[in-house]
């Protein structure tokens, strides 16, 4: 099983860098995934692991040696690419075959293997197939398949789960990552989805403008993350500008809030997950605020809310009965409470670049 290492990695598209400095580590059997806005970087990276694009600067290693000169075909790697590439003239069973081919398994045996990744991307019944006659969901099945049969032991999947409705892609992302653990196969997994990183990894590394701006396990990151740009973009939050007041806490809008630390300065950046805000207790930390507006989800509902000039949302699946212009009150809890330094600009966090 590999141990992937980048040292350094920069690529520069004639003036434009696309990746700057990158330096993270993969362990044996991991499944690790990037996450990040479109231009981040994360699908640059995936390419030059994979030997598709030539670094600029920096070094990959495959358990220790150097791989950064070697072609795709010298790393023993797969490749699932978000645009499938697969072989038009070739059958689905046949595309499968070709990576039994390449890994070359006894002819005798080619058959049983491809059925058996076909089964477990649960397109069995179009072996015969061409893959013109398939939804683009379904090609991208194919191509993980494919992708499997090499039997290499590095998986480089470059958003394969985007053509997919949604609850096929929860059962594929369920799928790879089962078989990968059951193969021992060290996967690196680029995504803009939120839940596929954090239901499916080990860890996760999130990108901002080339750079690596956190990496952890999946809980770590989204719990206790460096910055308001990672919590706005793993998961979602409500943010509020503030001002200190105490030992441990401060003031915005009219509204003390009590903090779970002494504040790192006089002014300061709160977070809190919407899921985190408490509605209708009993508890004298409560404040008074009006429901603005109401949007349901079907496993919970989604509150707009407003206290004063703050505006905060709320999802619950409790307190359904709530609608429009009801008085409530709210609570932040200060263990849930996330603050930074107004040293972070909130404005520029909060934009995708």
């Amino acid at each position: 099983m590999p141990k992937i290492q980048t040292i350094n990695l920069v690529k520069r598209f004639e003036k434009v860098t696309a990746v700057n400095r990158v330096n993270f580590t993969v362990g044996d059997g991991e499944y690790v995934s990037i996450v990040g806005p479109s231009g981040c970087g994360k699908s640059t990276v995936l390419r030059m692991l994979a030997g598709l694009e030539k670094p600029t600067q920096g070094e990959i290693l495959f358990d220790g040696k150097p791989v950064t000169g070697l072609l795709p075909e010298d790393r023993n790697i797969g490749f699932l690419f978000q645009s499938y590439e697969l072989f038009p003239h070739l059958t689905v069973g046949e595309n499968v075959e070709y990576g039994l081919f390449v890994r070359a398994v006894k002819k005798a045996d080619i058959g049983s293997k491809s059925s058996e990744l076909l089964k477990l991307v649960k397109l069995l019944q179009f072996s015969g197939y061409y893959p013109i006659h398939l939804s683009g969901g379904m090609q991208q099945r194919v191509a993980l398949a494919r992708a499997l049969a090499t039997g290499s032991r590095l998986l480089l999947l470059d958003e394969p789960l985007s053509a997919l409705d949604e609850k096929a892609a929860v059962m594929l992302r369920y799928e790879i990552q089962k078989s990968s653990k059951r193969l021992g196969l060290t996967v690196i997994h680029v995504s803009h989805n939120q839940e596929t990183a954090l239901s499916s990894s080990d860890k996760i590394i999130v990108m901002r403008s080339g750079k690596v701006v956190q990496s952890g396990p999946p809980r770590d990151v989204y719990l206790n993350p460096s910055s308001p740009y990672v919590a706005y973009f793993l998961g979602d939050s409500n943010f509020i500008e503030a001002t200190v007041t105490g030992q441990a806490e401060a003031e915005a809008s009219g509204i003390r809030f009590r903090l779970p630390e002494k504040p790192p300065s006089r002014n300061v950046i709160l977070a809190i997950r919407p899921e985190k805000a408490v509605l209708n207790d009993k508890n004298p930390a409560s404040f008074n605020a009006v429901v603005m507006d109401v949007n349901f989800l079907g496993y919970t509902t989604e509150y707009a809310i407003q206290a004063n000039e703050l505006k905060l949302r709320v999802r619950t699946a409790k307190h359904d009965y709530l609608k429009k212009g009801d008085g409530v009150t709210l609570r932040l809890p200060p263990k849930d409470m996330m603050v930074f330094s107004d040293e972070f600009d909130l404005s520029r966090e909060l934009s995708p670049g």
